[in-house]
C-alpha cells in the first residue's frame, strides 16, 4: 500500500505526540491503536497467505496493550476487528487457519475478557462532570444539536490543542492537516474497490455518530456533554489509515503512477510531497504555537522569541529548540517521501508481474490486479 506509510504520518497528529510523551492512558491507547490498525491492515490485505510471525506477534501485542488502556478500549478493538474483517473476509478466513494467528487471537481474546470484566467491576465507564454544562430538563433534540455543534472543537483537539484545551492550533496548521488527510481519504475513495470504499464510508459516518450517541447517552447523569477528541481517536484515526491502505491497490492503477521506465511518476511524487509538507507544517506549526504559549503567553504577542516580563524560556534557549524542530521536521518529511516511493516500487513490481501474467493468459490488460 504505497500511501499507508504517509497515512501513519498524517494520523499521528501533534495531539498523539503530546499525549504519547506524557504518563496517561490516552497516549498509550492512541499509540497502540495506530499499531493495531496498521498491523491488521498489512495482515488482511497483504500477508494472509503466509503471514510473518513478527507481524502477527507485534499486532497481537499491540491489541493486548490497547484493550487494557481505557474503559472504551475493548469496544474500539471490536470495531477495528470488524472493520478489518469487512475489508477482506476471505483473507480473515485464511488467517484463521494459521496456527500462530489462532494463538495470538486466543491471547487477545482472553485479555479482552479480563479487561471487560475489570471495566464493569471498577465502573471504568463512569463519566466525571467535566464537560459542557447542560441545564436539567433540556430536550434531547437540543442536546443532540449541542453535541453535533462541538464537532469543530473536536477537530481542533484532534490536530493538537495544548494546555487545558484552551490553546487551539492556528488556522494554517488546521488547514494543512485537513488538506493532507482529505487527500488520502479522497484517493482511497477514488481508487478503492466497492467493498473497501464502503468500509471507509462506514467509518466516516461512525466517527460522527458514535461520539454523539455516547455523549447524549451520558448527559443526564453528569448534566453535561463529556467528550474529547482523544476519546474517539481509535475510530476516526482508522478512517485515514484504511483509506491510505486501500488506495492504488489495483494493479493497473498502481502502474499508472509509474513512469515508462519504472520510476515513480511526477504525479505520485507530488501527492507524497503534498502529504509530507502538510505533515511538516502541522508538526512544526503546532510546536511553535505551543512554544509561544509557554514562553510569551496567550496575549497579543505572537513572536515566541520576544521578551515579556516574567516569561519562560527553554533551558537550551528558544532559538536552539526551534532549530532542532526544523531539522527534525525536514528529516521526517524526507523519510516519509523516501519510504513511500520505495513501497510503491515494491508493490508496482508485484502488480506488474500480475498484470503481465493476466495479459499473457487472456490478452486483456484490464483483468490485471492483485487480489
Amino acid at each position: 500500500s504505497p500511501l499507508l506509510l504517509a497515512s501513519v504520518g498524517v494520523v499521528c497528529t501533534p495531539m498523539v505526540m503530546v499525549f504519547s510523551s506524557t504518563v496517561n492512558p490516552s497516549g498509550f491507547e492512541m499509540a497502540t491503536a495506530v499499531c493495531v490498525w496498521t498491523g491488521g491492515l498489512a495482515l488482511v490485505l497483504d500477508h494472509s497467505e503466509r503471514p510473518p510471525r513478527i507481524l502477527i506477534a507485534s499486532t497481537g501485542l499491540a491489541a493486548t496493550a490497547m484493550v487494557l488502556s481505557r474503559g472504551l478500549s475493548p469496544f474500539w478493538l471490536l470495531v477495528t476487528g470488524a472493520s478489518l474483517a469487512a475489508l477482506a473476509p476471505r483473507a480473515v478466513l485464511v488467517l484463521a487457519r494459521n496456527r500462530s494467528v489462532r494463538l495470538a487471537s486466543f491471547g487477545v481474546a482472553a485479555v479482552s475478557v479480563m479487561a471487560v470484566a475489570y471495566v464493569f467491576w471498577a465502573h471504568a465507564l463512569d463519566v466525571l462532570p467535566a464537560g459542557l454544562p447542560i441545564a436539567k430538563g433540556t430536550p434531547v433534540l437540543k442536546v443532540v444539536e449541542l453535541a453535533v455543534g462541538r464537532t469543530d472543537v473536536f477537530y481542533q483537539q484532534a490536530v493538537g490543542a495544548f494546555g487545558w484545551q484552551e490553546t487551539s492550533p492556528p488556522l494554517l496548521v488546521l488547514g494543512a492537516w485537513m488538506a493532507a488527510g482529505s487527500l488520502i481519504v479522497l484517493l482511497g475513495l477514488i481508487s478503492g474497490s466497492r467493498r473497501h470504499v464502503a468500509v471507509v464510508l462506514a467509518l466516516i459516518v461512525a466517527s460522527f455518530v458514535v461520539p454523539v450517541v455516547l455523549m447524549v447517552s451520558q448527559y443526564s447523569s453528569v448534566q453535561g456533554l463529556v467528550w474529547q477528541a482523544r476519546d474517539g481517536y481509535p475510530l476516526f484515526g482508522g478512517v485515514i489509515l484504511v483509506a491510505g491502505a486501500i488506495a492504488f491497490r489495483k494493479g493497473t492503477l498502481c502502474l499508472s503512477i509509474l513512469g515508462p521506465d519504472g520510476t515513480v511518476s511526477t504525479a505520485f511524487r507530488r501527492i507524497i510531497l503534498v502529504i509530507a509538507i502538510g505533515v511538516g507544517i502541522v508538526q512544526l506549526g503546532d510546536v511553535l504555537w505551543a512554544l509561544r504559549r509557554y514562553s510569551v503567553g496567550l496575549g497579543t504577542t505572537v513572536n515566541p522569541f520576544d521578551r515579556v516580563p516574567g516569561n519562560w524560556s527553554p533551558p537550551i534557549g528558544t532559538a536552539t529548540v526551534v532549530a532542532i524542530c526544523v531539522v527534525a521536521v525536514v528529516a521526517y518529511g524526507w523519510w516519509i517521501v523516501r519510504l513511500s516511493e520505495s513501497q510503491l516500487r515494491l508493490y508496482a513490481g508485484a502488480a506488474g508481474a500480475d498484470v503481465a501474467g493476466a495479459e499473457a493468459a487472456t490478452g486483456d490488460l484490464s483483468v490485471g490486479g492483485l487480489p
